[in-house]
């Protein structure tokens, strides 16, 4: 979160794959939600400078992503919605 904050993106990537290898032993933990939408903003942040192929590749990560938020945000609109439509 404070690497996006300070357009660290790359680092931020970084930390959200680490994360993500981590994630399954947390499940249902809000830490997860929180990675996932930082990641995907720090790929969007990104999205630009990347070649063609790791364009789409982004996008398809962002996109599992947002099946998840989607999910969450069914279940607790409050809390993700916003989330959800922001990326």
């Amino acid at each position: 979160m404070l690497c996006y904050q300070v357009e660290a993106y790359q680092k931020a990537i970084q930390h959200a794959d680490l994360a993500e290898k981590l994630a399954g032993r947390v499940p249902g933990n809000v830490v997860v939600a929180v990675c996932s939408f930082y990641d995907s903003l720090s790929r969007l942040a990104i999205y630009e400078t990347l070649t063609d192929n790791d364009q789409n590749q982004t996008l398809l990560r962002i996109e599992a992503s947002q099946v998840k938020m989607k999910k969450w945000m069914d279940h607790a609109p409050a809390n993700y919605a916003h989330k959800f439509f922001l990326v």
